[in-house]
């Protein structure tokens, strides 16, 4: 009897082990989520009045006004024939800046790479949840993400739309690769 009762005891210990384990893991899943949320959500409301009212910058305006003035394939080529390989996603650029200067606000232009540079803060959290990396750590590095100028910039800038394009591009393909879908 006495041997029962000291395996239902460490049972019991061991079940509420288990359960503070959870409980433990979960505070700090929320943590890291509740962070995230409250940061990108900071990162949107300081980027609104600038998607709001925003307009050119510099190199806007050479990617908005040479388009209209030369045509959009010359512009494209003669960008190509400056940058190169290197830099095709400067196409895109292009592409999407004169199309919101000749159709849209120009604060449509600037929502694209904002959108981007949230899609990648959400790639980024993917990613390390598939390499199993405990929390809240995938949460953490996201909101790192969002708060580091590079990201802000890029995400404010069409003009550097090739940076949150870019990182997309390759945390999807990372994903894809380790997911087994290549």
């Amino acid at each position: 009897m006495a041997g029962a009762a000291q395996g239902r005891r460490e049972d019991i210990v061991t079940a509420d082990l288990s359960t503070i384990e959870r409980s433990e893991r979960n505070r700090s899943s929320r943590v890291g989520l509740v962070a995230l949320l409250v940061i990108a959500t900071l990162f949107v409301a300081v980027s609104l009045p600038v998607v709001l009212r925003g307009a050119p910058l510099a190199d806007d305006f050479v990617n908005c006004l040479e388009p209209q003035r030369v045509g959009l394939s010359s512009a494209l080529g003669d960008s190509l024939d400056r940058l190169g390989v290197l830099r095709k996603a400067h196409l895109i650029e292009i592409a999407v800046t004169t199309g919101a200067c000749q159709y849209l606000p120009f604060g449509f232009a600037i929502a694209v790479p904002l959108v981007l540079t949230l899609a990648v803060a959400l790639l980024l959290r993917g990613l390390l949840r598939d390499l199993s990396v405990s929390e809240p750590w995938p949460e953490l590095a996201s909101a790192l993400w969002l708060l580091q100028p590079v990201g802000m910039e890029a995400a404010l800038w069409p003009a550097a739309l090739h940076i949150p394009l870019g990182l997309a591009f390759a945390l999807a393909a990372l994903r894809l690769h380790r997911n087994g879908r290549h």
